[in-house]
């Protein structure tokens, strides 16, 4: 592909995931949407990651998810979130080291507000 820098952008919701390829730019290289599964949420969300980079993979430079429920942003732990099930799911750590990127990991509503803003 060889466009530049690329970044996997996802929002983890409580009944589907909807992630996108997504150039320095902010223009959308490709788009996944899947249904949340029950069960194995997070198996679902880093297979979705992986196809998302399988599109330039040589050109991904980080992800970053966004999450509903009650999530400590610095250190990426979902505290709670009832339409996951999860309680303490230590989000950033299993994201990182399962794709081997930099990963963030913010709230849903608060990453929505600021892409609204831009």
């Amino acid at each position: 592909m060889s466009g530049g820098p690329l970044a996997l952008a996802v929002d983890l919701g409580g009944t589907a995931m909807k992630g996108a390829v997504v150039s320095e730019a902010g223009a959308v290289v490709a788009e996944l949407t899947r249904p949340t599964p029950t069960a194995d949420i997070l198996g679902a969300l880093v297979t979705l990651l992986r196809d998302l980079r399988d599109v330039a993979p040589d050109e991904v430079v980080g992800a970053g998810v966004a999450t509903p429920g009650i999530l400590d942003e610095e250190r990426g732990i979902v505290h709670y979130a009832s339409n996951l099930d999860w309680r303490d799911v230590p989000l950033l750590d299993i994201l990182q080291s399962q794709l081997r990127l930099p990963v963030a990991v913010g709230h849903d509503v608060r990453a929505a507000g600021l892409a609204e803003r831009r």
